[in-house]
């Protein structure tokens, strides 16, 4: 029954955003749902499709989780642009399943505004907010797969104008318990708005291999990363884990001006905690950070 059910909901995706790559760049609106609000999808350039870990924002087939978390962050936009992300999760572990659940925001002000004729007029703000729950499970076709959906809403406001939004977003992670690799596919905010804007539908491929290396195990990773308004991205990264600590780097190939990203973080028995770091070469750095506590 699970299993069927995980099946026609990665359909139902599909079906709900029927050519959704049809936009010219930069066409799409609601651009916090394209946009890393996880200080670790952030250090690893948004690779870890096949590695979600508990963070929803690479893949909604997240790990079995087991026990109760909170975390709340934020990412600062690129140092040239006047704005923030912020960001609110939570994981409950029932039995194999893990319930999640997180609310997101974004928020400029200052934005030049220009008229038909080029003519300054005055400044205005923008925001929008997403808010998504949903579930991971195992599915027993395959050892080590896991299927997970989130459904989702949000609206987003430029000056005085505002749209809503309703989305789905879906994915499978496959890592065989006796195998050092994984994969995984994701397909996200598949939907529609009450206006005239088309959200930014996103479709994404990865693998990742296990390494162990003393103490240490790495985690190289590979994505194929399509974007409705963007050109293809070849996000790639790397995780280091150790002793609860994580330190982790990423590169995005393909996309134009951007650097190297990186970050670092710690999960102890009750609390946690990951910084990183997102660098453009025309716009500047962009730090994050996150807290998270276990019960």
């Amino acid at each position: 029954m699970i299993d069927r059910l995980s099946a026609c909901a990665l359909l139902a995706v599909v079906a709900a955003g029927a050519n959704p790559f049809s936009l010219p760049d930069g066409g799409s609106g609601f651009k916090l749902l394209k946009t890393s609000t996880s200080p670790r999808s952030q250090a690893l350039s948004d690779a870890g499709t096949a590695d979600p870990a508990t963070d929803p924002s690479s893949n909604p087939a997240v790990d079995s989780a087991s026990r109760l978390e909170l975390s709340a962050g934020w990412v600062q936009s690129y140092g040239r642009l006047d704005g923030s992300y912020q960001q609110a999760d939570w994981i409950l572990p029932s039995s194999d399943w893990t319930w999640m659940g997180r609310v997101r925001y974004a928020g400029f002000g200052d934005i030049p505004g220009r008229d038909d004729a080029g003519r300054s007029t005055g400044t205005y703000a923008a925001g929008s907010w997403a808010a998504e729950g949903g579930l991971s499970i195992p599915v027993s076709v395959l050892d080590g797969l896991r299927a997970g959906l989130l459904a989702g809403g949000g609206s987003e406001s430029v000056s005085d104008v505002t749209d809503f939004a309703g989305w789905i977003s879906a994915g499978l992670d496959w890592a065989p318990r006796s195998l050092p690799w994984a994969a995984g596919l994701s397909v996200q905010n598949f939907g529609a708005t009450d206006g005239s804007d088309r959200l930014p539908a996103v479709v994404q491929l990865g693998v990742s291999w296990k390494a162990h290396l003393s103490d240490w195990t790495l985690v190289p990773m590979a994505d194929l990363r399509l974007v409705a308004d963007e050109a293809p991205v070849v996000p790639v990264g790397m995780e280091a884990l150790w002793n609860g600590i994580a330190l982790r780097a990423g590169y995005p190939v393909g996309r134009p001006e951007s650097r190297p990203s990186f970050g670092a973080g710690y999960q102890g028995d009750s609390w946690g905690i990951d910084v990183g770091l997102g660098w453009h070469a025309a716009l500047g750095f962009a730090p994050s950070g996150r807290l998270s506590v276990r019960f």
